[in-house]
């Protein structure tokens, strides 16, 4: 319990500073996070989504800095000192929970290191795991209250005309259509 109390204080602590802004934040964040909803929380939970990659890429990255500076230290084939210390006293070091800050990171490139995996990580999800937005579902009932069927099969061209949202062509079908019945009336006499 020390541990979140130690990790969650300083949070804790600006909040209980700050609550009359958080408040007002709230009142107005709320209602536009209601009215917005198809679009904010998809993007939310995009957002949210991407951010747990990035932790596991930065939890990644701190294990494997740990495990090079500790193996670098107890392989080394050089004597000891003699206080007992290895020769080569490997000081690599990644923040677990400051990542932002830059001085905690030895030797400095290794804060590049971890920028370059994110910038890959975001490409990545952007490429692979698009945002979707919440679509109006398609209605199951015509118009008149039937449902509708899946397996049916729209025949005719008026059919074909209403699927494509083509009705201005319609009376050029209706004119071919009474041509073709004159002409079949003139082959019959």
């Amino acid at each position: 319990m020390d541990f979140y109390m130690e990790l969650f204080g300083p949070f804790i602590g600006h909040v209980l500073e700050n609550k009359a802004y958080y408040i007002g934040g709230l009142a107005v964040g709320l209602p536009f996070l209601y009215f917005t909803r198809k679009v904010t929380i998809p993007l939310i939970l995009y957002l949210l989504e991407m951010s747990i990659y990035l932790s596991i890429i930065h939890g990644i990255v701190h294990l494997v800095v740990r495990l090079t500076a500790w193996f670098k230290v107890n392989s080394s084939m050089k004597a000891l000192r003699p206080d007992g210390t290895p020769a080569e006293d490997v000081d690599w070091a990644t923040p677990l929970v400051e990542f932002w800050d830059r001085d905690l990171y030895t030797p400095s490139w290794l804060f590049y290191m971890e920028a370059c995996f994110a910038v890959i990580v975001v490409i990545l999800v952007l490429r692979y795991r698009p945002m979707s937005t919440q679509r109006k579902p398609k209605p199951k009932y015509n118009p008149d209250g039937t449902p509708i069927s899946k397996k049916e099969k729209k025949r005719g061209a008026e059919d074909y005309l209403h699927k494509y949202r083509r009705r201005n062509y319609e009376a050029e079908l209706r004119e071919e259509d009474e041509k073709l019945r004159r002409l079949e009336n003139l082959r019959r006499k």
